[in-house]
């Protein structure tokens, strides 16, 4: 996939990006697995408060989208 860098760094950061929260709207609305998906969406925003700022870091020190984005040319 051939983008341009503006592209490319905003696919990055929605990939980094944490869980919506609407998993745990559907969960409560539906009574399944409220707790399992609700520790989820809390881990996976713990995480991306501390994997968020690496990644925007390195992709403003010139860093490629090489090693995030496939390359479906092939």
């Amino acid at each position: 996939m051939d983008l341009p860098p503006v592209a490319a760094g905003v696919i990055v950061l929605f990939a980094a990006m944490p869980t919506g929260a609407n998993a745990c709207i559907f969960a409560v609305q539906y009574q399944r697995l409220v707790n399992p998906v609700s520790g989820a969406v809390a881990l996976g925003t713990l995480l991306a408060a501390v994997t968020l700022p690496v990644v925007v870091g390195w992709w403003r020190e010139g860093g490629s989208a090489g090693l995030f984005l496939l390359r479906w040319e092939r």
